[in-house]
């Protein structure tokens, strides 16, 4: 985990979090069960137990406390401990006409009320507005959750769906009156704050109707719609909706050849006012998730069986999101795949596959260079265009070379991915200093490369009756360019970097396997 001492700029260490955890879950249910209905009520109680309420460290780089340097240790709470109690009420009834109905509701209490950490371990700071801080949080939160199903075929060749979800946060946690608080156990920060809560509610349903073609497949038509109601000023929209309708069609014209395709067109939008969080946030700025968007997906797959043991599979597909009045933020994402699958099986006890995919992702984001003195500045407008590219190669060899007695096989993959960033300004930048307009001038990143092989091969033998060995060698080579992390060196001044950086790597793996598999137990081989 990480620790920091100081804000902001100050110095990080990362640390083994201490863990000494204990859950604790009882779980009683009823059942009532008839031949056209059926009824369920469970309880479910889960504790948590943490018996580390804090993870402190030493500062690397200062020694003793102080209100300008920092810290000379960190304190970090860890999860405190709670518990929840849930109910569940499920049932299910057979009607007329093929129709089944499903219904769930479930209503769950969650509390906590640890005492909280002192505000700072650093003892030079001090203030009397401290010590009015509140001793615990007397978390009080409900959830509530909906569920409806049916299920029909009226006609034979007609299947009729329905669903409806309602899911909902309450927090019922009464609102922490917060004067004074030190951030990274180094900046005293005196300001009157009110801790509120945000709870949230998300509404779903589904209906969709499949006809089966005599002999040749079917189709579906449906139609999916979703609701989020949310507390602003943590999130920017209180209120979106967003509806969607989808075709898809199965056909199997031939005995070897089948056809399988799907399109789903939806559109989101805000209802009510777009609020900004912060007095700096742009006003045309529009988050992602919940911005107004048009997106289209489609899917295309076919199946093969030209000659008997030779079967071959392709998949081709693609969506377009286009974010309609975001001025600034994300305004487009565009992606596609193709692949392909190969098998073979040359004879009884030999078998080949092969596979590729190549998948490209593409989005259009535009920002500003936010410069104090040049907020509204139109030329420090910039437009960043990312592209990712992945291809994937695998191949596959499976050989019984004594049938009922020795198999070998193995398999190779190749990936390799490539961001590419290519950055520009629409209008030069100008109007402030001659070091404001280079800061404002956007530029390209160099690529970012990664590629992954791993390769395994095995040899499993039947010694006698229920019993196998197993020998298999893994080999697995990873490596990436990264102008972000190469070079990465642990510290530079007062400051210690963190963060995930994954290096290559060329790893070998060696195992010998004895298993006992008694046909009596009706124990199944393991997937090699």
């Amino acid at each position: 985990m990480g620790m920091a001492f100081g804000s902001p700029g100050n110095n990080f260490r990362e640390i083994i979090e201490p863990i000494d955890q204990t859950v604790q879950s009882l779980r009683l249910s009823e059942a009532y069960t008839r031949r056209r209905y059926q009824l369920q009520l469970s309880y479910d109680f889960s504790h948590f137990s943490n018996d580390f309420e804090a993870a402190i460290a030493d500062n690397p780089l200062v020694t003793t406390n102080s209100v300008t340097a920092g810290s000379a240790s960190g304190r970090s709470a860890l999860a405190p401990n709670n518990l929840a109690h849930t109910v569940l009420l499920t049932g299910a009834v057979a009607l007329p006409l093929r129709t089944r109905v499903t219904a769930s509701a479930s209503l769950s209490w969650r509390r906590q009320n640890q005492e909280f950490l002192p505000a700072t371990i650093n003892s030079a700071i001090t203030n009397p507005l401290l010590v009015q801080l509140p001793h615990s949080l007397h978390g009080d939160v409900h959830t509530t959750l909906l569920n409806l199903a049916v299920n029909s075929h009226p006609l034979s060749a007609l299947t009729l769906t329905g669903r409806v979800r309602y899911f909902a946060l309450t927090d019922h946690t009464e609102a922490l009156e917060i004067p004074a608080f030190v951030l990274n156990d180094r900046t005293l920060t005196i300001e009157d704050l009110l801790a509120v809560r945000y709870p949230y509610a998300k509404d779903n349903a589904s209906a969709s109707a499949t006809w089966r073609l005599a002999g040749l497949g079917s189709v579906t038509g449906g139609y999916d719609f979703e609701r989020w109601e949310r507390n602003a000023p943590v999130r920017n929209t209180r209120h979106t909706n967003e509806h969607a309708g989808r075709v898809a069609l199965n056909l199997m014209p031939l005995d070897w050849l089948e056809l399988r395709g799907s399109v789903t067109a939806s559109r989101r939008r805000i209802v009510g006012d777009y609020l900004a969080v912060t007095e700096d946030q742009l006003p045309t700025l529009r988050r992602f998730d919940q911005a107004d968007r048009n997106r289209t997906r489609w899917e295309v797959q076919t199946g093969l069986l030209p000659v008997e043991g030779f079967s071959v599979a392709g998949l081709l597909g693609g969506s377009r999101s286009n974010y309609l009045n975001s001025e600034f933020g994300l305004q487009l994402e565009r992606s596609s795949l193709l692949g392909g699958e190969l098998e073979w099986t040359a004879t009884k006890h030999i078998s080949l596959g092969a596979n590729y995919t190549h998948e490209t992702f593409k989005s259009r984001q535009r920002s500003k260079y936010r410069e104090p003195t040049q907020l509204n500045n139109p030329t420090y407008d910039w437009v960043s265009n990312n592209d990712d590219f992945i291809n994937t190669f695998g191949a596959s060899l499976s050989a019984e070379l004594l049938p009922g007695r020795l198999e070998v096989g193995g398999m190779l993959e190749l990936s390799k991915a490539r961001l590419e960033n290519h950055a520009f300004n629409p209008q030069t930048p100008t109007g402030g200093t001659a070091t404001q307009n280079a800061n404002a001038a956007a530029s390209d990143w160099p690529d970012i490369t990664q590629k992954w092989l791993p390769a395994s091969a095995y040899a499993q033998y039947h010694v006698y009756r229920d019993w196998f060995a197993t020998v298999r060698f893994t080999w697995d080579k990873f490596n990436k360019k990264d102008f972000r992390t190469d070079g990465l060196k642990p510290a530079t001044g007062a400051d210690i970097f963190l963060g995930n950086d994954y290096r290559d790597y060329n790893v070998q793996f060696l195992s010998f396997t004895i298993s006992y598999r008694p046909q009596w137990l009706g124990v199944g081989r393991p997937a090699l």
